[in-house]
C-alpha cells in the first residue's frame, strides 16, 4: 500500500529532524543554537515501555530537561519474547538502553515511582535495591528479583532505608508505567507460573526449559532403567512426559506467540536425524488454556480462526472455555466455563500469559485526580 510506505518514510523523516534538532548535546541545530534554553522546564518521564520509550526517542533536549525514572534502564520490543525465550534470537537484537535512545537526556534513575505531591509538583522515588543489580556480578542472576517485582514499600520513618527515597521536582510528568502481571488472581499462580513480559522473563523461561529437557532425560525416568518391570515403566514414562509437558495460559497475542515458536523449537530439537532430544520426540506437550470461546479476542475473526488451525495443526492441545483454577508446582486445575467439570493436568512448567493489571502508583495517581481520570480497569483515561 503505498499510503502505508508514504506514511512511514514521514514518520521516519520526522524521527531523523528531531533528532538533529533536539538531541545533539541539546543545541538546536535547525534554530542555530549551540546550546539548550537556560530555563527548560523539567519533564519527568515515568517508564521505559513503548511510550516512553517513543517520547524519549523524539523528544528536544534543547527545549526540554528531561529525567527518566523506571527500575529496568532499557525498553524491550516484547513481541521477540517468545522468540528469545526458545533461542531464536538473542537479547541484545531486543533491547536497546535508554541512555541509548536519546544520549543527551537529563538523566536516568533506577527505581519507581511510589507517590506524587501534584499541587508542588514532587515525585517520590524508591530506589532499586542494590542487590537486584549486584546478584548478577556474583553468579546468581537466576535468583535476582525481578526487577518489575515490587519491593517492599519503605518510608521516611524507616531510617536505614531513607536513603532509598528521594524526591524529584518536575514541571511536567509523563507517566507511562504499564502495566504488571495479573496472576495473584489465581491461588499459586503468582508463585509457581513463569511471566513474559521483560528481558529478564525471556531469560528464565529459556532456562526453564532446557532444565525440562534435561530433568525429563535422566535415567530414572527411562524405560531402560527398569527392564523387565512394565509397572515402573509405565510410573517413569508418566513422569517423564509430565516433566516436559509446558502449559501456557491465556490465548492473546503472547500465548499463542509462544505455543507456535516452543512447538517450532521442540519439533527442531527433537527431528531425525540428527535432533538433540531425539528421544523426547514422543514426550514433550505445548497446552494452551484460554478462557474465551476464540484465540486472539482482539484480531479480526478471520485471523482467530486461522491462528486456532495453524496450532492444532502443529500438535499443539488447545483449550477453550476454561478457566484456570489453581496451579501447583507440578499441575494446573481447570474447569470448564458453566459447569462443574474440573480436570488436573501434571505439567513441568507453567507459563502466565493471561493478561494483565494497573501498577500500584496509578492507583496512588487516581486517587489524586478528579473522578473523571478514572478508566475501565483502574486505569487512567487518555486523550
Amino acid at each position: 500500500d503505498i499510503r502505508m510506505i508514504m506514511g512511514r518514510l514521514l514518520d521516519t523523516l520526522e524521527d531523523s529532524t528531531q533528532k538533529r534538532n533536539g538531541k545533539l548535546k541539546g543545541q538546536a541545530k535547525l534554530k542555530g543554537k549551540k546550546e539548550p534554553l537556560p530555563n527548560r522546564p523539567t519533564v519527568i518521564v515515568l517508564g521505559t515501555g513503548w511510550a516512553a520509550h517513543a517520547f524519549i526517542k523524539a523528544a528536544s533536549t534543547y527545549d526540554l530537561r528531561i529525567v527518566v525514572v523506571s527500575p529496568v534502564n532499557h525498553f524491550v520490543f516484547t513481541p521477540m519474547l517468545a522468540s528469545a525465550a526458545v533461542g531464536t534470537i538473542e537479547y541484545r537484537s531486543m533491547t536497546e538502553p535508554i541512555r541509548v535512545t536519546n544520549p543527551f537526556i537529563d538523566n536516568y534513575v533506577e527505581g519507581r515511582a511510589v507517590s506524587v505531591d501534584i499541587p508542588n509538583k514532587v515525585l517520590t522515588v524508591q530506589l532499586s535495591s542494590l542487590a537486584t543489580v549486584t546478584g548478577a556480578f556474583k553468579g546468581v542472576a537466576a535468583n535476582a528479583p525481578c526487577r518489575l517485582e515490587l519491593e517492599p514499600v519503605i518510608n521516611e520513618e524507616t531510617a536505614e532505608d531513607a536513603r532509598k527515597l528521594i524526591e524529584l521536582t518536575y514541571d511536567y510528568l509523563v507517566c507511562a508505567v504499564g502495566t504488571s502481571v495479573r496472576s495473584k488472581i489465581v491461588p499459586g499462580a503468582k508463585d509457581h507460573c513463569f511471566n513474559l513480559k521483560t528481558s529478564q522473563d525471556s531469560k528464565r523461561l529459556r532456562t526453564a526449559i532446557g532444565e525440562a529437557l534435561e530433568y525429563a532425560s535422566r535415567p530414572d525416568v527411562s524405560d531402560e532403567y527398569y527392564p523387565g518391570n512394565l509397572q515402573q515403566q509405565k510410573v517413569a514414562t508418566a513422569e517423564r512426559k509430565r516433566r516436559v509437558r509446558f502449559a501456557i495460559v491465556g490465548g492473546g497475542p503472547t500465548g499463542v506467540e509462544l505455543a507456535g515458536e516452543m512447538n517450532d523449537f521442540f519439533s527442531e530439537i527433537t527431528a531425525k536425524p540428527d535432533g538433540a532430544y531425539q528421544h523426547l520426540a514422543d514426550d514433550i506437550e505445548v497446552i494452551l488454556v484460554h478462557g474465551g470461546s476464540e484465540l486472539l479476542p482482539a484480531m479480526d475473526k478471520e485471523l482467530r480462526q486461522r491462528a486456532l488451525d495453524a496450532l492444532t495443526a502443529q500438535g499443539i492441545r488447545v483449550i477453550l472455555k476454561t478457566r484456570l483454577k489453581e496451579v501447583g508446582r507440578d499441575y494446573i486445575r481447570i474447569g470448564e466455563k458453566g459447569s462443574d467439570i474440573e480436570e488436573t493436568i501434571p505439567v513441568g512448567l507453567t507459563v502466565w500469559a493471561a493478561g494483565n493489571a494497573p501498577v500500584p502508583f496509578v492507583t496512588e495517581l487516581l486517587s489524586k485526580l478528579p473522578e473523571s481520570a478514572a478508566g475501565p480497569g483502574g486505569r487512567i483515561n487518555v486523550d
